[in-house]
């Protein structure tokens, strides 16, 4: 009889790890790059560092502000890389995530990605040095609807170097309006006052 309990024991096992359901509910729980955890460490960088922060604004590309902002308002505009975070639990079944080497930019490059077009990050792919192993680029692909019509946002940080929040609304009213956000912190406050 123990035998047979047994064999039916391996039966059940072996099925369960061929069934695509099951692998697929296995594959869920795999963490994605961990990109917020990355965003976390430079903000911690840019603390620290006594760099100047600098930051320019345009509109429609024209330039409408510049000049250097606190860290506050630094980590303000830097919370737009961290959330939304594609391995909450509640969100991790929605994206999936692929790796490749890129010989062009000579990088090794994470893409999550999602098909569900009601979520706000659309795409983040993490380029890494391979030699490294060490962040070079972020890029995230953010949309939602505002008050004013759909906004796709491109964001791109560049590693202890700047960040851009690129943002694109086409208005009810059909006309696309744009707005770029460039900080910068890569220079010593030497440089700058020079």
């Amino acid at each position: 009889m123990t035998a047979k309990l047994l064999k039916c024991f391996l039966i059940i096992l072996v099925i369960s790890c061929t069934n695509p359901a099951a692998k697929k509910k296995a594959e869920a729980r795999e963490a994605l790059y961990p990109y917020p955890q990355y965003i976390q460490s430079q903000i911690a960088y840019v603390d620290s560092a006594q760099l100047g922060i600098e930051m320019v604004v345009q509109e429609n590309g024209k330039t409408i502000d510049s000049g250097f902002i606190d860290r506050q308002a630094f980590r303000k505009l830097a919370l737009n890389f961290l959330q939304p975070d594609p391995n909450q639990k509640d969100l991790r079944p929605e994206y999936e995530e692929n790796s490749f080497k890129d010989l062009t930019l000579n990088t090794i490059t994470f893409s999550i990605t999602t098909k569900n077009p009601r979520l706000d990050l659309q795409r983040a792919d993490i380029l890494l040095n391979p030699d490294t192993k060490q962040v070079k680029y972020l890029v995230l692909k953010k949309q939602h609807e505002t008050e004013f019509g759909y906004a796709n946002t491109s964001l791109m940080w560049r590693h202890n170097m700047n960040f851009q929040i690129a943002t694109s609304i086409v208005g009810k009213d059909g006309i696309e309006h744009s707005k770029l956000v460039r900080v910068v912190w890569d220079k010593p406050y030497a440089e700058l006052r020079n």
